[in-house]
């Protein structure tokens, strides 16, 4: 039987917020946010933009974008356990590539765990860039690669 294909990708509303934090909980707790906290912060800081994406109604992953002039940083992106593998992570990074750029970013930035091998090869197939390394990054010690994209239509 095929899977149902991913349905929406919307910003994140009140009710979306239970959802941010079992899924950041579940999928961030080796770097240290074991309560999903930290994430929700996150989305609810200024300047940030939480995009969610559904399947079958239902939230199945979210990414928050932070606009920072001429660039973005993707400050977190995750997709529930049980929606891994079929393709949320890279349609959600589209979007945050998408609305980043519609807004003026002409690049996008982020970290993510070197052992995070998952995320690393989507980083990867979509185009980004490893320029560096932060040593201890996270609050458990696990050092961070940082990566770059250019979202400028050109250069993507």
């Amino acid at each position: 039987m095929r899977a149902p294909a991913v349905h929406l990708v919307r910003f994140v509303e009140p009710r979306d917020f239970g959802f941010l934090q079992q899924v950041a909980a579940a999928v961030f707790a080796e770097y240290g946010d074991t309560r999903g906290t930290r994430t929700l912060g996150m989305a609810r800081a200024r300047g940030a933009r939480t995009l969610v994406v559904e399947r079958d109604g239902a939230p199945a992953g979210f990414a928050i974008v932070q606009l920072e002039r001429a660039s973005a940083h993707l400050a977190a992106i995750a997709v529930a356990p049980s929606m891994s593998g079929i393709g949320v992570g890279p349609r959600l990074l589209r979007a945050a590539e998408r609305y980043a750029a519609e807004h003026g970013a002409q690049s996008m930035r982020l970290e993510t765990g070197e052992a995070n091998l998952v995320a690393i090869e989507m980083f990867d197939r979509a185009g980004y860039v490893r320029d560096g390394l932060i040593r201890r990054y996270y609050s458990t010690g696990y050092d961070a690669l940082t990566y770059r994209k250019s979202l400028r239509a050109s250069e993507a």
